[in-house]
């Protein structure tokens, strides 16, 4: 988490987040899952700015691809870049 890059907003206005076609690869769910529960956590708990994007996210749950897995870590370096709010 210190090496990330700063993200200014936790999703990126130019990835879409849709059932992709079948040339892309499924992401491990349990991973997927893992990742998108914790930030459900803490957006429940601390972060309300996040909320949108764990909504989003969470669409995938039951399968996700490399693309959603990628959103899911992206909000990452957003509490890095955000750390004081």
């Amino acid at each position: 988490m210190e090496k990330a890059y700063n993200a200014t907003t936790p999703l990126d206005d130019k990835v879409k987040l849709d059932l992709v076609t079948d040339t892309e690869r499924e992401a491990d769910p349990r991973e997927y899952q893992a990742i998108v529960g914790s930030l459900m956590y803490i957006a429940l708990a601390m972060r309300p700015d996040i909320s949108f994007a764990v909504a989003a996210l969470s669409r995938y749950n039951s399968k996700p691809f490399i693309s959603h897995l990628a959103a899911a870590k992206r909000v990452l370096p957003y509490f890095k870049a955000t750390r004081d709010y």
